[in-house]
C-alpha cells in the first residue's frame, strides 16, 4: 500500500497528523496547478484551500485500487477549477461588456425637450 493511501486510512480513523502530512506533501503541486489556471497568486491560494477542503470532505471516496492518491487529488482539483471557471465565466463576460460600453455623458438638456427628441435632432 502506498504511503499516501496509508495516510488516508489514518485520516479516516481521525489522525490529524496524517491529514497535515497529506497537505504538506501535496500543497505545492496543488497550488501550482491552480496558479497555472488563474495566473493570480491570491486566487490560487484560495482555490488551493478550497481543493483541500473538498478533498477532506470526500476522502472516504478515495480508492487506492483505482489509482494513486496524487492522481485522485489532481482530478478533484481539475473538477474544482472547472466549477470555478463556470461560476466566474458570467462575471468575466459582464466585465468585458462593461469595459467596452461607452460612457454616457450627462448633459443639461433644455427643459421640456425629451432626451429621445434631442438625440434624434442632432
Amino acid at each position: 500500500m502506498e504511503q499516501d493511501a496509508q495516510l488516508v486510512q489514518q485520516c479516516l480513523q481521525g489522525d490529524g497528523s496524517a491529514w497535515e502530512e497529506l497537505v504538506r506533501r501535496h500543497s505545492r503541486r496543488i497550488f501550482n496547478i491552480c496558479y497555472r489556471f488563474t495566473g493570480n497568486r491570491t486566487e490560487s491560494q484560495d482555490l488551493s484551500q478550497d481543493v483541500f477542503l473538498r478533498v477532506y470532505r470526500t476522502l472516504g471516496s478515495y480508492r487506492s485500487a483505482h489509482g494513486g492518491f496524487a492522481t485522485w487529488m489532481t482530478s478533484v482539483t481539475r473538477n474544482l477549477l472547472i466549477d470555478h471557471y463556470r461560476r466566474t465565466k458570467r462575471d468575466r463576460v459582464t466585465d468585458s461588456l462593461d469595459d467596452k460600453m461607452p460612457v454616457v455623458e450627462t448633459r443639461n438638456r433644455p427643459a421640456g425637450v425629451p432626451m429621445s427628441r434631442r438625440c434624434s435632432a442632432n
